[in-house]
């Protein structure tokens, strides 16, 4: 009852909207790097980070773009568990790629979906079914 007249009291002192337009949001320079990746920017050997409950694991990604189509790219994931085979793109500045794998006779999908950051490193989540899992990853050297 108490928190029904609290809102009650809120919504009854909240002035109306004004009805004037809000500028448009000028664009970061983190959107305009994201705007502006491509799949052939993703092209290249990546050492990727993944943030666990137990700490860091890392891959290694190996990509090429799709010389067909800009927005497509291809390649490998390497890990302690093995090497699988990639797909993705990159859609309004946003990469998606996934590959199938099989943990104890379960077939699944990962998905990693991110950005690229100012800093040209990548950012985003794998998700594998069962939840979402930070990553990074940077130009191996």
């Amino acid at each position: 009852m108490v928190t029904l007249l609290l809102a009650a009291t809120l919504v009854a002192q909240t002035p109306p909207p004004q009805q004037t337009p809000t500028p448009a949001k000028p664009e970061t320079k983190t959107e305009a790097k994201a705007a502006g990746l491509t799949a052939a920017g993703m092209a290249g050997k990546w050492t990727l980070t993944v943030q666990t409950g137990n700490g860091t694991s890392d891959s290694a990604l190996d990509l090429k773009a799709d010389p067909k189509d800009a927005r497509k790219f291809s390649g490998t994931i390497t890990s302690q568990m093995g090497t699988a085979n990639l797909t993705g793109e990159v859609v309004d500045g946003k990469f998606t790629f996934s590959f199938p794998f099989n943990s104890g006779g379960n077939d699944m999908t990962l998905t990693f979906s991110g950005t690229q950051e100012k800093d040209g490193s990548l950012t985003g989540t794998l998700n594998f079914g069962q939840g979402e899992i930070a990553f990074t990853a940077v130009k191996a050297k």
